[in-house]
């Protein structure tokens, strides 16, 4: 299966978040208006064994393709692989689903008066 983003992007990955440390020049240090000042080395060693997977309400964080983040109630999987080509899923919110509500019920007492006597 193919995980894609509600916009049709498909996703690429997690967020993650490393630890690192990046190496300074250590006799560069000076004081100036009460800030220490430094040159960095241009290295970063980065603490793989710090690494996890970015949460939020306990929902993984996935990126899709186009930079995009989100959460895991939001992927739609498809067995197509260009499922998203072209494709926008518009996100339901409590109005739209009101409104679909409503509707479907006009529609029932409307065929539930068709049969009526």
């Amino acid at each position: 299966m193919y995980a894609f983003a509600p916009n049709g992007s498909q996703i690429i990955g997690t967020l993650e978040r490393v630890s690192a440390r990046a190496e300074i020049e250590v006799d560069t240090f000076v004081k100036k208006d009460g800030k220490l000042l430094f040159d960095f080395a241009g290295d970063t060693e980065i603490f793989w064994d710090d690494q996890y997977t970015v949460t939020r309400k306990g929902e993984v964080i996935f990126l899709a393709e186009d930079g995009s983040e989100w959460t895991e109630s939001e992927i739609v999987l498809s067995e197509s692989e260009d499922w998203g080509a072209g494709t926008r899923v518009r996100r339901m919110t409590r109005a739209s689903i009101l409104v679909l509500g409503c509707g479907l019920a006009l529609l029932i007492i409307g065929e539930l008066a068709r049969l009526l006597p």
